[in-house]
């Protein structure tokens, strides 16, 4: 009975482990989507292993357009963007899509004494637009500035951008419930 209940345990890891790999997948420069395993990644790189091989492929965020990553119960989409203010494309996380797509950006940093912290910035793309910064958990001095620049997205929709001038205060689920709003009408 025991032997029975390990192979059944092993046996599902096995099946978990492979509908994983299965959901997780990059997005090439052409638009070639190729299905694998996502063994880990960081601000701007990723390591895959493409499904029927062993070998893990390192890619940068100059290399792909996207990921898609199974994380517990989580599935989450990665974007390599330039960003402004960075040098580099970094992947961001998209956390709405739409007419107005928004992103997240965790950074760590390693402080001089040794401290690990981590940053999260929030970013806005409508169209064919730039994207634009709209909320960090940073240190900033230039808040007005964002607030301003989210609102010339919103323009264009009468109610939601009086709802945005209407509404409270400019914390993430605000933000996200105007998307959502801007996004639904």
């Amino acid at each position: 009975m025991t032997k029975l209940k390990l192979l059944l345990i092993v046996l599902s890891l096995c099946i978990a482990n492979n509908l994983k790999a299965q959901s997780e997948y990059i997005v090439t420069l052409q638009n070639d989507t190729i299905k694998g395993e996502i063994k880990n990644y960081l601000e701007d790189r990723v390591k895959f292993i493409p499904e029927g091989s062993t070998e893990r492929v390192r890619y940068k965020a100059t290399e792909i357009k996207a990921f898609h990553v199974k994380q517990k119960k989580d599935e989450i989409d990665l974007e390599a963007l330039k960003l402004p203010g960075k040098r580099k494309p970094l992947f961001v996380n998209r956390v709405l899509s739409g007419k107005i797509i928004l992103y997240e950006l965790i950074e760590t940093f390693v402080r001089y004494n040794g401290a690990v912290s981590h940053g999260v910035t929030w970013y806005v793309k409508k169209l064919d637009q730039d994207i634009v910064e709209v909320k960090t958990s940073e240190l900033s001095f230039n808040r007005k500035e964002r607030e301003d620049a989210f609102f010339v997205l919103l323009k264009d929709n009468p109610k939601v951008a009086e709802q945005y001038q209407n509404g409270g205060k400019f914390s993430f689920d605000f933000i996200k419930s105007i998307i959502n709003a801007y996004n639904q009408s």
